[in-house]
């Protein structure tokens, strides 16, 4: 190789050396890396039909977009996620990626903003459990009502902001959120594990992951 070549060629591969360098150690919780659908395992919990209290389970699917997210909680009556309960679609207008958690080692904070709760009922026992807590009324089973800022039903007003933690595996294909176990029994979801303020993020990660979906 001629000697006038080689200051070239080596600058050429220290600019690839470092230039990769940058992109793999590049920060892994972004709202970008967080675009699009995921989707947790069929999870055990309880749920209360009235006053009795049944073994049952839940999926929570999630989906982000650069200015807002879609959260889906699907219910059901028995252990195997097969036997349709209800659904609750949570719509937030915003999201916003912070800064990287003082306390939870990985994670990073995300605010979001409340702009629609729907309860769906797909079955006649939920249908009683709403009515029972006086989660407003003239339910139909298979029929939508927003319930959006309904103290009754336990939601929150238009407009009201929720914060949260989360972290991506280093493949940002994994995707972990705050909330405790104990929470679990009857919250499995983003929604019900976050905090009403930033004083009140969640202190750990949750056990359950989500799996990006297609």
């Amino acid at each position: 190789m001629p000697p006038i070549l080689k200051p070239f060629l080596l600058s050429a591969l220290f600019i690839l050396v470092t230039g990769c360098a940058k992109k793999s150690s590049g920060p892994v919780n972004t709202l970008e890396n967080l675009q699009g659908s995921w989707k947790s395992g069929c999870i055990s919990m309880t749920e209360t039909i009235g006053t009795q209290v049944i073994n049952a389970s839940a999926t929570d699917s999630l989906t982000f977009s650069s200015n807002g997210m879609i959260e889906t909680v699907s219910g059901y009556s028995d252990t195997a996620c097969s036997q349709p309960l209800a659904t609750v679609t949570a719509t937030y207008s915003s999201v916003v990626v912070g800064d990287n958690d003082p306390n939870v080692s990985g994670a990073t904070e995300l605010t979001v903003v409340v702009g629609s709760i729907q309860i769906t009922p797909l079955a006649a026992a939920e249908i009683t459990a709403l009515l029972t807590e006086g989660c407003a009324s003239n339910w139909s089973i298979g029929v939508s009502q927003d319930v959006t800022g309904t103290s009754s039903c336990g939601m929150e007003a238009a407009g009201t902001s929720l914060y949260q933690i989360f972290s991506l595996d280093t493949s940002a294909s994994i995707l972990s959120i705050g909330g405790s176990l104990a929470a679990v029994l009857n919250g499995p979801d983003f929604h019900d594990q976050a905090g009403n303020s930033p004083s009140a993020l969640p202190t750990s990660l949750m056990l359950q992951t989500y799996a990006r979906s297609p």
